[in-house]
């Protein structure tokens, strides 16, 4: 919307498709039938931790992929994101976190040459996912600066995260390394016990 054209320093393409409308044996059988030109490289299912009444945890998992990673054999990667809608909400995401949305409609634009679907109300959503989307961002982490960003809080996320903290700690990327705990911290997640995190289960 901003560049009216690809974004000269991303590396994928993000597609989104409705819950309902996604069949995964199509995907499937059309990867099959691009002879090699496509493959999926991994689907992720997202399952989400859910206190219950008698102060246990309930764990659940979506019948169909949230998120699938394909790459084309010239190493393009398109990451194709199922939206769900549910309780006023539209959302998109991965087995370790997931993006609000206020409920939109579709309208075309173009991109470059190519006609495209996006939201109507293109300002509403990308300032929900990127905040002040206007100014150009050269290093956005979708783990930690999306404004609508809901972490699933289940072991596998955290372990996800926490590992990240771990990679920058190792390669001396300190400020890094603190804004992810502190996006953890501001979400509920993690707590800080003088010198140590906990996880908040």
């Amino acid at each position: 919307m901003r560049e009216g054209d690809f974004l000269g320093h991303d590396y994928d393409i993000d597609v989104g498709v409705d819950y309902d409308d996604f069949e995964p044996e199509r995907l499937h059988a059309a990867v099959e039938k691009s002879n090699g030109s496509w493959f999926i490289k991994a689907s992720s299912y997202c399952t989400f931790r859910e206190a219950v009444a008698n102060g246990g945890v309930h764990y659940y998992q979506m019948d169909k992929p949230i998120l699938i990673k394909l790459v084309h054999r010239t190493g393009l990667v398109a990451d194709l994101f199922v939206h769900v809608e549910e309780e006023g909400v539209v959302w998109h995401g991965s087995a370790i976190h997931r993006w609000d949305n206020s409920p939109f409609t579709l309208a075309e634009y173009h991109l470059g040459r190519e006609a495209v679907m996006g939201a109507a109300d293109a300002d509403r959503y990308l300032s929900e996912n990127y905040g002040d989307w206007r100014t150009p961002v050269m290093q956005f982490d979708c783990s930690i600066d999306p404004p609508n960003i809901r972490y699933s809080k289940t072991a596998r996320a955290v372990t996800y995260l926490a590992k990240m903290v771990y990679r920058y700690l190792l390669d001396g990327e300190h400020a890094s390394a603190v804004r992810y705990l502190e996006a953890l911290q501001a979400a509920g997640v993690i707590t800080r016990e003088g010198r140590h995190w906990k996880f908040n289960d």
